[in-house]
């Protein structure tokens, strides 16, 4: 179960990474069949119009007549805009609550060394607590995934679930333990009750062929999670698994907050790719909406992302997950992410390229090993080729999507400093904006403090507001 939580959050980690970097042509190409959910129209990497999917450019986009300068007078205010919806007073008693149980949760006894406590990471509950912080639906998704796996586990196993149908209460020195609901575990502490619950299951097997064993998990097909505080709900966070079988699932959160705060995480993955998306709202309104997809056959086959490799030292076979797969099969990709009236929007075709970029470093070796030098116009050769290789394959835009005028694309360029030690020059490779008068920015040359002040001091009074919270 445990392993099978892992491989999904590894896919998905991969998935995200790449594709928030990296796509082409969003303003209109042709269709493009690679696309797993929606082939006809590549711009709308989640193939759904409803309003959880981030908005649709299609066609074609016009250039904005601002100037580079008057464009941040606009981005500053649409991201002071957003910064200043998330008020941290209306999670402070959460956050506090959570803090406690942090503290509490040192004299939990999990009951076998298999859910101890991972002292290299945050607990369940400073994750939690880093989450309300950061306003984060990557971190409240991780505290409810971690809950699931740390609780639930396999839920008609009662071997492997000892918490099922009990209650956990704090005393003040320790953990109580009571009678609950059935499919239910429940703990209290000072003037809070946190519940976790859930329905029917899904079984899943899978035969691993390294150990010679086939496992069978049985995964609860909804997980909810309640924390109410006097008897008002503070937090609710709803699991769906949606899992068909082993390589084809759909999994979803819903997550609502004390203040009106809704966040949204969904991610997909068959045999034709992979998908995922999140949503944040407040109020009803929508802040950020997030959605990317990657074309990649059979990546959900477990098999393909396992590799043996041999140790020499104990001189034993072992098996560890590695990304070379996907790095050697991904074939197109689109990203779109939507902050108020900005958004990023990414396409590209990645078919073939680790290989190619591999033939272009091969082609322009910037080391001489006969002699040990560096080799500076090899590395600019090399800087550029890459540079024009992924600028044909790639493209990244930057549009207000109210007006659906460009403001910017994002490029690579070849990029040097002078190296003192060496004596020359030394190049490498740096993502630029590029607007459409031909004005070309660094970014920390345009997003600078003197030029988004109001952004920053937006920023500060949120960390000051968090910070009176915690001390």
């Amino acid at each position: 179960m445990k392993k099978l939580f892992s491989i999904v959050a590894i896919i998905a980690s991969v998935m995200l990474t790449f594709t928030a970097c990296d796509d082409s042509n969003p303003t209109g190409g042709d269709n493009n069949n690679n696309n797993p959910s929606n082939p006809s129209n590549p711009n709308n990497p989640g193939g759904n119009d409803d309003v959880d999917t981030p908005i649709n450019p299609g066609g074609d986009i016009s250039d904005s007549d601002l100037t580079p300068g008057e464009h941040k007078a606009r981005l500053e205010e649409i991201a002071v805009e957003f910064v200043e919806t998330f008020e941290p007073y209306d999670v402070e008693e959460l956050t506090n609550s959570a803090m406690a149980l942090a503290e509490y949760a040192e004299y939990f006894d999990y009951g076998s060394e298999a859910y101890a406590v991972n002292e290299n990471r945050p607990s369940l509950a400073e994750t939690l607590v880093r989450g309300l912080q950061r306003f984060s639906t990557a971190d409240l998704v991780e505290f409810a995934t971690r809950a699931t796996e740390d609780f639930v586990v396999d839920i008609n196993d009662p071997d492997l679930n000892p918490y099922a149908g009990k209650s956990f209460t704090w005393n003040g020195e320790e953990w109580v333990v009571g009678d609950g609901k059935d499919k239910t575990i429940t703990f209290e502490w000072d003037d809070t009750v946190a519940t976790i619950s859930w329905t029917k299951s899904t079984k899943l097997e899978y035969y691993y062929e390294d150990e010679d064993m086939n496992v069978v998990a049985y995964v609860p097909n909804n997980v909810e999670i309640s924390i109410k505080i006097n008897g008002k709900e503070h937090l609710n966070i709803v699991l769906t698994t949606n899992i068909t079988n082993i390589k084809t699932w759909a999994p979803e959160a819903k997550i609502t907050l004390n203040g009106g705060y809704e966040f949204s995480a969904r991610s997909k993955g068959d045999s034709k790719g992979l998908e995922a998306g999140a949503s944040i709202k407040k109020g009803g309104k929508t802040l950020l909406n997030a959605a990317a997809v990657v074309a990649i056959n059979d990546a959900t086959d477990i098999d393909n992302w396992i590799e043996e490799y041999y140790d020499e030292w104990d001189g034993c076979y072992y098996s560890e997950v590695s990304g070379e797969y996907f790095l050697e099969n991904v074939k197109t990709g689109s990203a779109q992410v939507d902050i108020l009236e900005l958004s990023i929007v990414a396409e590209g075709d990645f078919k073939g390229m680790y290989e190619e970029i591999e033939k272009i470093e091969d082609r322009y070796d910037s080391w001489d090993d006969e002699t040990s030098q560096y080799l500076p116009e090899q590395s600019k050769k090399e800087c550029d080729a890459i540079c024009d290789y992924v600028n044909e394959k790639v493209e990244i835009v930057l549009l207000y999507n109210d007006t659906m005028e460009r403001v910017a694309n994002v490029v690579l360029t070849t990029v040097s400093y002078y190296d003192e030690y060496y004596g020359c020059n030394d190049y490498y490779i740096e993502p630029i904006l590029l607007f459409p008068d031909g004005s070309k920015f660094a970014f920390e040359e345009y997003f600078t403090a003197k030029a988004f002040g109001d952004l920053f001091d937006a920023i500060d009074e949120l960390a000051e507001q968090v910070d009176s919270m915690l001390y």
